[in-house]
């Protein structure tokens, strides 16, 4: 048997109250759907930034390598050169420790 109320005996007042679930039950599914395609907008949104990231990430490390192989600079007084022994050093230590930090550990 059924929990419903026979239409005949439906009040006003009971016929109200179905409307307002009703009527909440739509905002609710409307709000949901609003809510569900703000979301999938932000992952869209941080997929976007992620593979610019990348990027951005690999036109470093791009740079770095030709940095890290570019001759010895030379220049009169020699800080240049001193410079750029250390700065091939900077580079290459920092290329290390990206390397040793994908690595998976033990």
């Amino acid at each position: 048997m059924s929990d419903r109320i026979p239409l005949d005996d439906l009040t006003s007042d009971a016929l109200d109250a179905l409307y307002d679930d009703r009527d909440r039950a739509q905002r609710s599914a409307t709000y949901r759907l609003d809510m569900l395609r703000k979301r999938r907008q932000q992952i869209r949104d941080a997929e976007q930034r992620a593979e610019q990231a990348e990027a951005a990430i690999e036109r470093v490390r791009t740079e770095l390598d030709r940095i890290a192989d570019l001759d010895t600079v030379r220049h009169d007084d020699g800080r240049a050169d001193r410079f750029s022994t250390g700065a091939r050093w900077t580079l290459r230590m920092i290329r290390e420790n990206a390397i040793a930090e994908q690595q998976p550990t033990t």
